[in-house]
């Protein structure tokens, strides 16, 4: 594990439950291991694709379990490990150092309008805590606030190793970028639509929602991108982000549940209440979007 490296198109999988809301786990292990099959180079798990807030903390812990069982060293994991109070992310955290994933990531505190020092000694104990590289994830629409530029800047002087970027602003990750000086840093993009726009800019990965159920045309994106070809890889953007719309007709777990149904995979199973499936009306117009990206036959 230790010559991975966190690189290329990263799949925040889903978490498959039965049709009654208990976790699938032969599901999960069978879901991630075609996920690595098809050619996902990092697993970014128990986040929000990963219905992290829907699950207990055992819960999560049997999941990152079994997506180490399924995964079975061949590529790394950065787990999620947010909780809603710093104690039981610690937990997690430690866990999933146990476990053997290659780093963990957390959202910023959530709910309340929490001070600066207290973001930044959130990420301080989750350092403490473990000695996996500990990464930041980003995303102030889910969060309520940015973690600001010169604020992750002083989290990398503290030890934090990269970040997941799911702002939707370019603009803020160059910012972040001239602010942080650590060379070795690590930037991670955190939305398919500006893939190739954040790889422009110097990211070295990308999480893609839509590599959860179509892996391949999302690692085309990537190869694109990586070879040179900007035409091809400007007209793969589009669908790309037109997938991301489809996969959000409700919510975006919901969609990705729906889209491995119709792939004919059953592993992707159901989503937990109170996130609920698809009508038929809302499969009928997934379907034919996904017929119009040439994705289904």
């Amino acid at each position: 594990m230790s010559e991975m490296k966190i690189q290329g198109v990263l799949a925040p999988n889903i978490v498959p439950f039965t049709s009654d809301g208990e976790v699938d786990e032969k599901r999960l292990k069978e879901y991630v291991r075609w996920l690595v099959d098809k050619g996902i180079d990092c697993l970014y798990p128990i986040g929000s694709f990963g219905s992290a807030y829907l699950m207990s903390v055992e819960e999560r812990k049997r999941c990152v379990e079994a997506i180490a069982e399924g995964v079975e060293g061949r590529i790394p994991i950065i787990c999620h490990i947010g909780a809603q109070n710093t104690r039981d992310s610690v937990k997690l955290a430690k866990h999933a150092e146990k476990i053997g994933v290659y780093a963990i990531a957390s959202l910023p505190p959530i709910l309340y309008k929490h001070a600066r020092e207290n973001v930044k000694a959130y990420f301080q104990d989750l350092i403490d805590a473990v000695s996996l590289p500990v990464f930041a994830y980003n995303y102030p629409k889910a969060v309520g606030y940015d973690i600001t530029p010169d604020l992750l800047a002083e989290l990398a002087d503290i030890g934090l190793a990269g970040v997941k970027d799911s702002s939707l602003n370019l603009v803020y990750l160059q910012q972040a970028m001239n602010a942080i000086k650590k060379p070795d840093f690590i930037w991670v993009n955190g939305t398919a639509p500006l893939m190739f726009p954040a790889v422009m800019l110097g990211v070295v990965a990308c999480v893609a929602g839509t590599a959860n159920a179509f892996p391949e045309f999302t690692i085309s994106l990537w190869d694109a991108i990586q070879g040179g070809e900007y035409e091809k890889a400007a007209a793969l953007q589009k669908k790309v982000t037109r997938l991301v719309q489809l996969i959000n007709i409700t919510t975006d777990v919901i969609g990705i549940h729906e889209m491995l149904w119709l792939r004919g995979l059953d592993f992707g199973g159901y989503p937990r209440a109170p996130l609920k499936p698809y009508t038929e009306k809302q499969k009928a117009e997934l379907k034919q979007g996904l017929v119009e990206l040439g994705l289904l036959p």
